[in-house]
């Protein structure tokens, strides 16, 4: 059963009462407060029946219920708006009744504990019987909190809620109970809450009250100082331990070392001069070879026979080129790719550079180490690039230009070697293929890439550029 009055609030007659919706003012429909009116509060009956409400033109409400017909004055009701006044009336620790003010003198409860002599306040609760900001042993980490409200509208419509601070999250739900029991309180500092809620609806002013958990014995800064000293005194007692069975354990191991190292050094200098002489007479072979190719050579009227001698002895000549840089190196098991182009260059301008020709090589990029293993496929392949290049991109009218520019890339977590060699002749002719070409120097070099696993380009751009590419380390 619903009435509006004249501000445009509403009165709704329920089964279990009577409320009064009080709406935001400037004629919102948000609700500002709900207040509930029963039996206590002057009904005689809360049975409201449905469709039996009405206002008359004085401003009075009437309502049906099931024995009887309730009015009500809308204009001449006073409703109260004043707050509930909220009050701490004891603090019982550990379910014990103590007196407070009595704690450590002639007047103490003989029953108490001594534990109860441990606490500390800064006073006593003027017409109350409990501590004022309190200092409680841990072993007393129970406390019961009692509190109660003063309402003059309705004493029977207190509702009260409560906190404490740093270990509840949230409020606790309205309760009528004026009470509040904490066990098992960890040690540290709080405060304790209280707010209360009456028929007004208006909330109290939060009560507070502060108080401290001692922390327990193994918390203390004492213990805790004296297990970290005890813990370091036995670590240190330990290390020295440790320290000298090492150290004698260590003394024996250097002796065992240094005898195996002295070993070790004598056996690896034998084996690096036996490296060494083979590297040394490798190379000897091979320019043993050389030299009987270049006899040969001479001996030769076929122009064409000449030159296959010729290309022969410059890549016998190649590879005794790594051979001889092995020798006279200590690291014998790398070639630096730099360093061997140009001599490998200088190598093959002395078998096909003719008198009165002008050739300038140009090299770049960073020192690159390459494996023993891929050095020679290398050499033969640059070897076969300038001997390419000798024979076809070089004439008397110009400035020849050879260059070879060196780097490294990483591709999918693998290091590749990138070789770009570029003369200014005439390039290549037009259909030229690697695959099927007659040239040997060219099958050579396709083998070889496919020895190394790489691949490689080429194409005219002012003279023939071949790119190879293949990865740092043989598979």
């Amino acid at each position: 059963s619903l009435v509006q009055d004249s501000a445009g609030n509403l009165w709704m007659g329920t089964g279990r009462g009577l409320n009064y919706v009080e709406l935001m003012p400037g004629g919102s429909r948000e609700i500002a407060n709900i207040t509930r009116y029963n039996s206590n509060d002057g009904l005689i009956g809360e049975d409201f029946q449905e469709n039996t409400a009405m206002v008359d033109s004085k401003g009075i409400a009437w309502w049906g219920t099931n024995k009887n017909i309730n009015k009500l004055d809308i204009k001449g009701l006073v409703r109260d708006t004043s707050s509930p006044v909220i009050q701490l009336n004891a603090v019982v620790i550990k379910d014990r009744n103590t007196d407070i003010r009595h704690l450590n003198d002639a007047y103490r409860d003989s029953t108490l504990p001594a534990v109860f002599n441990k606490i500390r306040s800064t006073g006593t609760a003027k017409f109350f019987n409990y501590p004022i900001n309190p200092v409680i042993p841990f072993e007393l980490n129970q406390l019961a909190f009692y509190f109660s409200a003063i309402d003059m509208a309705s004493t029977n419509k207190l509702k009260y809620s409560y906190m404490v601070e740093d270990l509840d999250d949230n409020w606790s739900d309205l309760s009528e109970t004026p009470s509040a029991d904490y066990r098992n309180i960890p040690y540290g500092k709080y405060i304790f809450k209280v707010k209360a809620i009456g028929a007004a609806q208006i909330w109290s002013p939060v009560f507070e009250y502060p108080f401290t958990i001692d922390p327990p014995w193994w918390h203390t800064w004492w213990f805790r100082s004296f297990l970290f000293l005890s813990v370091l005194i036995s670590v240190l007692v330990y290390i020295r331990f440790r320290t000298n069975a090492l150290y004698k354990r260590q003394t024996d191991l250097q002796l065992t070392v240094e005898k195996r190292t002295e070993q070790l050094r004598v056996s690896l200098h034998e084996k690096e001069g036996l490296l060494k002489e083979i590297h040394h007479r490798v190379k000897n072979n091979l320019e043993v070879i050389s030299s009987l190719l270049m006899l040969q050579t001479k001996s030769m009227t076929d122009e064409n026979a000449k030159a296959a001698l010729t290309e022969g002895q410059s890549r016998v000549q190649s590879i005794a080129l790594i051979h001889h840089k092995l020798y006279r190196t200590d690291d014998l098991a790398t070639v630096e790719i730099k360093d061997f182009a140009s001599d490998l260059y200088k190598q093959v301008s002395d078998v096909f550079k003719k008198p009165g020709y002008t050739i300038r090589f140009n090299i770049s990029g960073d020192p690159m180490q390459v494996n023993t293993e891929m050095a020679v496929p290398i050499g033969l392949i640059l070897n076969e690039l300038f001997t390419n290049s000798f024979k076809y991109a070089v004439s008397m009218d110009k400035e020849n230009i050879f260059s070879l520019q060196l780097s490294e890339t990483k591709k999918n977590h693998e290091t590749f070697l990138t070789l770009i060699f570029h003369d200014n002749g005439p390039g290549m002719p037009a259909g030229f293929s690697l695959e099927k070409t007659g040239s040997l120097g060219m099958k050579i070099i396709h083998l070889l890439m496919k020895q190394l696993g790489g691949n490689i380009k080429y194409y005219n751009s002012q003279g023939a550029v071949f790119e190879i590419q293949f990865p740092k380390l043989l598979k």
